[in-house]
């Protein structure tokens, strides 16, 4: 983000620890209590980053690519790991589990091929992440699928059965086949460490998937089957808005409730508004994280995470952060919300 970079730096300071090195860390699984995160008997609470490009990248551009698609090496993968650690960052939220789309060019790398059919090769690459998770003392959030194309999502899914995008939240099939990758995602062990990955703390919690708009029927529905599949794990509904609906608060189903925040024309308020609004309706009933947010001016967002800190919010994380690439210098993503005046941070 522009003109940002010592800004973060410094409000991630604020909850910073001391940097480690990369070596296993033994730690308890995260847990909820009333409104609050727990680590052991400690309250856990995080500014930290989305790192959209963690578990696939998308913005491999040298001159002679013509496909921007990649898996990252163990270099990038610890390279931004280690970079959100020395800054005092303690979790990464990940893009979503992709979905193989139908105008993929040959070669493009994704985690799902079809209902039931998996990339080996994605998920290693996955092993990787959470691998090093472990080594670095982050935690991660894992959204479980996309409710936009980037990295193919519920239209996918829905494509799959030749049905159209909505009837991902309805169609039986379709939330069959989605549940199958939620099965396949959640008992998977790790073929690095040997750890099912439900049983890995290094995963703070399952999101039902990323900026969806999906209806609470089917949000707890799903979350139901997660927990039905992993106990040590809290599930986050993924629910696309800047303002808690008040179904998410209520479902027994959901620990976590999250929003994310961008400049636009549907409020007049500011994030830090919107944010400590949103933490008076989460008060006492469910931990409140900001999935994302970013866009705006150094002030906004420093009163933005003013407003994390001071509303006992858990957690704030920041859009977005890019790692090194392999072949020398940056990963760049530039933006288009913001008048084309952000791109991420480095």
């Amino acid at each position: 983000m522009k003109n940002l970079n010592l800004f973060s730096v410094g409000c991630l300071l604020l909850f910073a620890s001391p940097i480690v090195r990369a070596e296993p860390v033994s730690r308890d699984f995260i847990t909820a209590r009333g409104d609050r995160l727990f680590e052991g008997d400690k309250p856990f609470r995080f500014i930290s980053w989305d790192i959209p490009n963690l578990q696939l990248i998308e913005d491999d551009l040298p001159f002679a690519e013509l496909n921007p698609w990649r898996l990252p090496d163990r270099f990038e993968i610890n390279d931004a790991l280690a970079t959100v650690r020395q800054m005092g960052g303690t979790v990464v939220r990940t893009y979503v589990i992709s979905v193989h789309r139908t105008n993929d060019a040959p070669g493009v790398p994704r985690h799902v091929l079809g209902p039931g059919r998996f990339n080996e090769e994605a998920f290693r690459t996955l092993d990787q992440v959470i691998q090093a998770a472990n080594e670095h003392g982050i935690r991660l959030i894992i959204p479980l699928v996309d409710n936009w194309i980037w990295q193919g999502g519920r239209a996918e899914y829905a494509g799959f059965r030749g049905k159209l995008k909505d009837d991902f939240w309805t169609d039986p099939q379709i939330i069959a086949d989605f549940k199958e990758t939620i099965r396949f995602v959640l008992l998977r062990t790790n073929t690095l460490t040997g750890i099912v990955y439900s049983d890995d703390p290094a995963i703070l919690c399952w999101e039902t998937g990323n900026e969806l708009q999906s209806p609470a029927p089917w949000t707890r529905q799903i979350a139901a089957y997660i927990k039905s599949l992993d106990t040590n794990h809290l599930v986050m509904d993924g629910f696309n808005a800047n303002e808690l609906r008040p179904e998410s608060l209520a479902m027994p189903e959901v620990d976590i409730v999250t929003t994310h925040h961008y400049p636009g024309s549907k409020t007049k308020k500011s994030f830090a508004q919107l944010i400590r609004e949103n933490a008076a309706k989460a008060k006492g009933r469910k931990p409140y994280v900001i999935g994302e947010f970013g866009f705006v001016s150094t002030s906004q967002m420093e009163e933005a995470i003013k407003a994390i800190v001071e509303t006992h919010t858990s957690g704030g994380l920041l859009w977005s952060l890019r790692f090194h690439d392999r072949d020398g210098g940056f990963y760049w993503h530039s933006e288009p919300s913001g008048g084309t005046q952000y791109k991420a941070f480095h």
